[in-house]
């Protein structure tokens, strides 16, 4: 009897593990996924330059230029809206026109500023996607509908 007992002890020990270990590792997954990609929707209000602005956690992305202006703008500030030194940072957009999704890659315009050089340029009522990598590692992902 005793023997079953220990043996039943073992046993549920290594399910209790196990679980354990399932657990903590969907935990850690969960929050790396949270901070590094997250894909922000504009509909947090207006940006301090007029834009529109999407929250990423602890960064903004405003959406600044559009369909009034010959080229995409956009800016990169923290929670507070600061600009945010984006030197190094890898960026593009995605643009929807007429159907079809065009690739922009944005370049650095200085402190907390990305923009195209040329391109196509959205009309109102048409999605732009915001992609960029930081430095530091995070990837920020936003939409955006032109207006």
């Amino acid at each position: 009897m005793r023997f079953l007992f220990e043996d039943h002890t073992l046993r549920q020990n290594f399910i209790w593990t196990r679980l354990s270990i399932y657990w903590r590792t969907l935990a850690v997954l969960t929050l790396l996924t949270n901070s590094y990609v997250r894909l922000a929707l504009a509909h947090e209000g207006q940006g301090i330059n007029g834009g529109q602005l999407a929250d990423n956690g602890l960064t903004h992305v405003e959406f600044i230029g559009g369909s009034g202006y010959d080229f995409l703008l956009f800016a990169i500030s923290d929670k507070s809206q600061k600009p945010i030194a984006i030197e190094g940072t890898v960026a593009f957009a995605i643009v929807e026109l007429n159907g079809k999704k065009i690739q922009i890659p944005l370049l650095n315009q200085g402190d907390s500023i990305l923009s195209s050089t040329k391109g196509p340029v959205p009309k109102a009522g048409e999605t732009i996607w915001f992609v960029a990598r930081l430095t530091s590692g995070e990837t920020l992902k936003a939409k955006f509908i032109s207006k």
